[in-house]
């Protein structure tokens, strides 16, 4: 996905992205959201993106900035304040809308068309 987010170097080590991406998402993606630390997370998913010189748009990089930023200080004021429960509803709704079955046929007709 960040590959195709972002802009990759011509000699990316994709095998070498691929573990350490595997390795983010099995110590990340088994958290309860009590115990996510999104702060944690989006800077070592923004130290992957430096390690392999990929180069995010610059409204993604200011996006993921501003979520590290809102989770520290939030923490920081209520260290019981947990800012990815309160995006959990959000997510549901764009995942939702992601693979909802107009979204799906409306791309298979793309591809047709292509």
């Amino acid at each position: 996905m960040v590959k195709r987010l972002g802009s990759v170097p011509p000699n990316l080590n994709l095998e070498a992205l691929e573990i350490d991406v595997k390795n983010y998402v099995e110590e990340y993606g088994s958290l309860s959201l009590r115990d996510f630390d999104l702060s944690g997370a989006l800077n070592r998913m923004v130290e992957i993106i430096h390690q392999y010189q990929i180069v995010l748009p610059p409204a993604c990089s200011l996006l993921l900035k501003t979520l590290a930023v809102l989770e520290g200080t939030s923490r920081g004021l209520n260290p019981s304040f947990c800012l990815a429960e309160l995006i959990e509803p959000y997510q549901v709704k764009v995942l939702k809308n992601r693979f909802s079955l107009d979204r799906m046929l409306l791309g298979a007709f793309r591809l047709w068309e292509w």
